[in-house]
C-alpha cells in the first residue's frame, strides 16, 4: 500500500510542476491476450498455439507530460528488465525535446 501512496505523491508533483519533475508508470498486457489472431471465448483444440503470432504490447503514461505511449514487440526481446529500460530510455528520447521547450521558454519569461 506504501508503494502505491508513494506514486500517487510523485503523479501528483509531476501534475503539478511538470517543468521540474517528471512521472512515468510502464506496463504490459497478459501475453496471451495480444497473440494474433485472437480468439473471443475459448480456443478451438484445432488451433495449435504454435502457430500463433507472439506479441507483446506495453504502455507508457508520462504524467504532468500529458502523453501516452505503446510499444509493441513481436518477440525481438526477452520480456524482462532490459525491454523495460529500453521502452524508458525510448520515452525519455521522444519527450527531451518537448521538456528542452519547456525549460527554455520559462528560462526567457525569467529574463524578462
Amino acid at each position: 500500500m506504501m508503494e502505491r501512496q508513494y506514486y500517487y505523491k510523485k503523479r501528483e508533483a509531476a501534475k503539478r510542476a511538470p517543468n521540474k519533475f517528471l512521472s512515468l508508470i510502464v506496463d504490459g498486457m497478459d501475453q496471451s491476450k495480444s497473440n494474433l489472431p485472437h480468439f473471443v471465448g475459448r480456443t478451438a483444440k484445432a488451433v495449435n498455439a504454435a502457430d500463433q503470432l507472439k506479441t507483446h504490447i506495453s504502455g507508457v503514461i508520462a504524467h504532468g507530460q500529458n502523453e501516452f505511449y505503446t510499444f509493441l514487440d513481436v518477440g525481438q526481446y526477452p520480456h524482462d528488465s532490459n525491454l523495460t529500460i529500453n521502452i524508458i530510455i525510448m520515452v525519455l528520447f521522444r519527450l527531451k525535446d518537448k521538456m528542452v521547450r519547456v525549460v527554455i521558454n520559462l528560462s526567457s519569461l525569467v529574463s524578462l
